[in-house]
């Protein structure tokens, strides 16, 4: 056996071995989730479970490489619209499930993610927003950047156009930031995801959901605290 073709036996069995590990540990995650974050046990039900190969995929690589412990969920269009009186469901193959990320932070983080001043430029329309734009929409209010940059905003439940003092919370006026996306292969279709977040004692979840179903932020939120409240021990 040449010297080149061991090198290639050799890399061979690597990459088998490593891919078999990768497989392993991704379809570990199948079935009900039981995982240790701070000083709270989760247990998650399989039907919280995010569903298909790139899903698990995406928690085995979040739990590889995060420093942060994290574990993953998703609700499914139909609890909620069953729990959330006008929760709008998905069209065709795209649904409007919410999914979300738990970790459990320290009270710094915490006062960091709910402090005022990181939005301070947003809301006084300077530094990088000096040339915000402001728009209503239904009981909202979208901030971007400029008003060259439509792809990305934040929402707001006050108008920070009113020249009003910046709130003493981040959450007595921050919503959510949204993204407009578009399907693979088929840009001219698009939708726009959105993530929050939500906090029970020091267990932080951040959310996404469709644009369509900011509106219901409050169940959902309710919602959510409610699960988590039943999953941690």
């Amino acid at each position: 056996m040449t010297i080149k073709t061991r090198i290639y036996t050799v890399l061979a069995v690597l990459v088998l071995s490593i891919s078999t590990y990768i497989l392993t540990a991704i379809y570990s995650l199948a079935g009900d989730t039981q995982i240790r974050l701070g000083s709270y046990d989760f247990f998650i039900p399989a039907e919280y479970g995010p569903e298909g190969f790139m899903n698990l995929s995406v928690r085995w690589f979040t739990s590889q490489f995060q420093s942060d412990e994290v574990a993953i969920f998703s609700i499914s269009e139909e609890e909620l619209s069953a729990n959330i009186s006008g929760y709008e469901v998905g069209q065709g193959r795209v649904s409007r499930n919410i999914k979300g990320l738990i970790r459990v932070w320290n009270d710094t983080q915490i006062k960091e993610l709910q402090n005022p001043q990181r939005y301070s430029n947003l809301w006084r329309g300077t530094g990088r927003y000096q040339n915000r734009q402001v728009m209503q929409k239904g009981e909202y209010y979208q901030v971007f950047r400029t008003p060259k940059s439509p792809k990305v905003w934040t929402v707001l439940k006050l108008n920070p156009a009113e020249k009003i003092p910046l709130p003493d919370h981040s959450f007595d006026f921050w919503v959510a930031r949204c993204v407009l996306q578009s399907k693979p292969f088929q840009r001219s279709e698009t939708f726009t995801v959105c993530n929050s977040y939500s906090f029970v004692d020091n267990v932080v979840v951040e959310f996404y959901l469709a644009e369509e179903n900011l509106r219901f932020m409050d169940e959902i939120r309710g919602l959510i605290e409610q699960k988590i409240k039943r999953w941690r021990s």
